[in-house]
């Protein structure tokens, strides 16, 4: 039983890391058809880093919050900000109303991220944490490709 425990619980931190990484790489890939943006246009590329930094600028913030409320409640809280702010990214056009959700999609890609691998590192066996870890990243590459 615990074993099967365990492979769901892997499958679906795999499985949303995947998803939260692909839906910033279909965003990047279709942000400029959607918006009409030119080549020359700078605005894409704060767009495009707003995530990646509000994700790196919080995650020391949120491995906190993690270990204080617990793992679950932040990556389910993670999912479903992610989730809603995905369906508000495809409503607007508004260069300034993206720039903010992205930034607030790039926490909650961080409460994601790093719920995930303390929930990794707390169920997966010590002799096995290294492989664990490494396919969790590379199911968080694979997104973004």
């Amino acid at each position: 039983m615990h074993d099967r425990f365990y492979l769901r619980l892997l499958s679906s931190l795999y499985i949303s890391t995947f998803f939260i990484r692909a839906s910033f790489g279909i965003m990047l890939a279709t942000l400029p058809i959607y918006l009409n943006i030119t080549s020359q246009y700078i605005g894409y590329g704060i767009i495009s880093a707003a995530s990646p930094l509000f994700e790196m600028g919080t995650v020391l913030f949120i491995g906190a919050f993690v270990d204080r409320y617990g793992r679950k409640p932040v990556l389910l809280t993670g999912l479903i900000t992610a989730a809603i702010l995905l369906f508000c990214l495809a409503m607007t056009k508004n260069f300034y109303l993206i720039f903010c959700l992205n930034a607030v999609h790039g926490m909650a890609a961080g409460a994601i991220l790093v719920s995930s691998l303390a929930l990794l590192t707390d169920y997966a066996p010590e002799h096995r944490r290294g492989r664990e870890m490494g396919a969790f990243d590379a199911f968080n590459m694979l997104g973004w490709v």
